[in-house]
């Protein structure tokens, strides 16, 4: 399965948490 990065979303939540809170921001992509 593969998973779709948000640059705009990645960089808040990284910047905020951490990489744990960063997955959630990682849509999962069907293709």
């Amino acid at each position: 399965m593969q998973y779709c990065s948000l640059p705009n979303l990645l960089e808040s939540t990284i910047d905020s948490k951490g990489q744990s809170q960063l997955k959630r921001w990682f849509k999962p992509c069907d293709q």
